[in-house]
């Protein structure tokens, strides 16, 4: 089936479309999910487990709903993975030293400057 673009909707959504959240109870679990997830990663690979999350430079600190969990390789060579979990409920994951992200996209952290920080 080929794809058909809606024209309806032309450029970004308005900025009111994204100024609240409903239901964020839908979203609850993505933390049974994460955890899942870090328990296989876990067993699968060589890797160092920590109850840490480095909150990377502009982020603003949450008060998480379980502790945060980081992988560390035991390669050095290899980057480690970091999740945390917010009350939103949502998840923070940071992957090396520069990515960082939050699922749902719609979370309630924001990098300085860059959208609402009271979702």
């Amino acid at each position: 089936m080929p794809f058909r673009r809606d024209h309806r909707h032309r450029g970004p959504p308005p900025p009111e479309a994204y100024g609240r959240v409903t239901n964020p109870e839908r979203f609850r679990p993505l933390h049974r999910y994460a955890v899942a997830l870090l328990d296989r990663l876990r067993t699968d690979y060589a890797v160092d487990v920590t109850a840490a999350f480095v909150f990377p430079y502009g982020m603003q600190p949450f008060t998480p709903a379980r502790p945060p969990v980081t992988l560390t390789p035991k390669d050095p060579g290899a980057a480690p993975v970091a999740v945390a979990f917010t009350t939103f409920p949502s998840v923070v994951v940071r992957c090396g030293r520069w990515l960082v992200e939050s699922f749902p996209a719609c979370g309630p952290w924001e990098p300085a400057g860059r959208g609402p920080s009271n979702w």
